[in-house]
């Protein structure tokens, strides 16, 4: 079976030519970026190559570097996608700034930390960890079962997002991709332990759930009982994250049952244990509930989290914020917890 994956870097951007931090501002290319952008699908066309579908970010410059190649492959109808997930990294305050500016600004050694580093963020961006984590379970989920199939595939997307994909693409087997899968009743009692655990983890290291500390097994058992019982009355769908086939992660879609609200769900514990933390484990869950969302026919989810925790995480998935209520909750330990409310609308 022929199997076929071609990353393509967009081509020269207008903030490129000024020395700018782009991240996710959206400038278009240059006519050189248009150029290389042709030149790329030109080859491409030289080597006989064409393709099955299309992914790129949801970035102008990403997707007008699709475009052109696709036009010199004679393929301008072909499905093109258009996922955040691949947009380029985030480079939160530095986003706009000319590059010599900010080695001015902040000094060349953390400047070259900050872009060079894997796990070092600018502030208020992401690292390329944080990039990994968004674009992993993306393309677990929705690129390389297209390639396994013997789908010609091509992506056009940015320098840190493919360089995060090359970075799994390197290392990828079948043990560390992220499985996510809805469990049934059955599955919930027989993973209940495994299930108890990452919530027993999460609230005694802080996670403002609903429960309080001392928080013991028991209580987190009990509440995993109660899930099994609604899963089972089919009020909750419950996914669970496995690695090694075992329970990491977890997280509950719950569809409306007033008259006048069957067309939404909240989602409701997105809990991840500790150790399996910064791999995209949150992102593929959350990935996992969208397809289940549509796969509904529903329209409207909505969730609320404690401030200052998962935002981002919601943000990059499409989540919008609706707003914050102040000292709505508590923390395990007592203190008063504000909460932020989003919403996602599925057309």
């Amino acid at each position: 079976m022929e199997r076929l994956l071609v990353l393509v870097r967009h081509g020269q951007s207008d903030w490129n030519l000024k020395n700018l931090f782009t991240g996710w501002k959206d400038p278009d290319l240059t006519e050189k970026g248009q150029a290389e952008a042709k030149a790329a699908g030109q080859r491409l066309k030289a080597l006989g190559l064409n393709f099955d579908i299309a992914f790129t970010s949801a970035l102008t410059r990403a997707q007008h570097t699709c475009r052109l190649i696709l036009n010199e492959l004679n393929q301008n109808d072909l499905k093109t996608i258009r996922e955040q997930a691949l947009n380029e990294r985030d480079y939160g305050d530095l986003s706009g700034l000319n590059k010599d500016d900010a080695r001015a600004k902040w000094g060349e050694e953390q400047v070259h930390v900050w872009r060079r580093s894997y796990d070092v963020p600018p502030p208020n961006g992401e690292s390329l960890k944080d990039t990994v984590a968004r674009v992993l379970p993306y393309y677990c989920q929705e690129i390389l079962p297209r390639v396994l199939r013997g789908e010609r595939v091509i992506v056009a997307a940015h320098g840190n997002s493919l360089r995060a994909l090359v970075m799994v693409l390197d290392r990828l087997t079948p043990d560390t991709i992220p499985s996510i899968s809805i469990l049934d009743d059955n599955d919930t009692q027989r993973r209940i332990d495994e299930l108890a655990a990452i919530l027993h983890d999460c609230v005694t290291k802080g996670a403002s759930v609903n429960f309080m500390n001392p928080f013991t097994m028991t209580e987190a058992v009990s509440f995993f009982k109660d899930t099994a019982e609604a899963v089972q009355r089919g009020e909750v769908v419950l996914f669970a994250a496995l690695e090694n086939d075992q329970a990491v992660g977890t997280c509950q879609l719950v569809p409306a049952k007033k008259p006048n609200q069957k067309h939404r769900a909240d989602l409701a514990k997105l809990l991840v244990h500790s150790h399996y933390r910064h791999k995209g484990i949150g992102a593929s869950l959350l990935a996992a509930a969208d397809q289940e969302v549509k796969r509904r026919g529903l329209k409207l989810v909505t969730l609320d989290t404690a401030l200052d925790t998962a935002e981002r995480l919601y943000e990059r998935a499409g989540y919008i914020r609706a707003g914050v209520i102040p000292n709505f909750a508590l923390w395990p330990d007592g203190g008063y917890c504000d909460t932020v409310y989003f919403y996602k609308w599925f057309d």
